[in-house]
């Protein structure tokens, strides 16, 4: 064997540990990302869910008031009121009171409604103050990531 013959065998032997760390770089770079993108789904996912329920909890009061609003429209005296049920229906459960249902803060708050001339709603103030008619804003909040 002569020298060249050596330095080739040499550089066979160096290549192959290159290709060995090259392809497991490629390996953990995949296998990362494929774990990134798992976590991140199942947590779009949850958030997902979590959305669902919320809009679910904001349609529940503003269908409690107006199932509220069927009994007796006087009942509405409040700017901001949690919701209970009785067996006679839903009730409001006070001024300044607040949901709380599992992770979730429910707030209905009720505000005038003005009208212009034209009997069209308008910001306030506007040309005279229905009082026949409420807004009603329900909020619902949660913490998305706990801590």
């Amino acid at each position: 064997m002569d020298i060249f013959t050596k330095i080739k065998i040499q550089n066979k032997q160096g290549q192959s540990l290159l290709e060995v760390i090259l392809a497991m770089a490629i390996f953990v770079l995949l296998a990362g990302t494929l774990v990134t993108l798992a976590t991140g789904g199942f947590s779009a996912l949850e958030q997902g869910g979590e959305q669902t329920e919320a809009e679910a909890l904001a349609d529940e009061a503003i269908e409690a008031v107006r199932g509220i609003r069927d009994q007796a429209w006087n009942k509405m005296l409040y700017g901001e009121s949690a919701v209970t049920t009785t067996p006679s229906g839903w009730n409001f459960v006070g001024e300044a009171s607040t949901d709380v249902i599992g992770q979730y803060t429910r707030i209905i708050t009720f505000s005038q409604v003005c009208r212009d001339q034209n009997n069209s709603i308008v910001e306030c103030p506007g040309s005279y103050t229905d009082i026949h008619t409420k807004k009603v804003d329900a909020l619902v909040s949660w913490e998305i990531r706990p801590g």
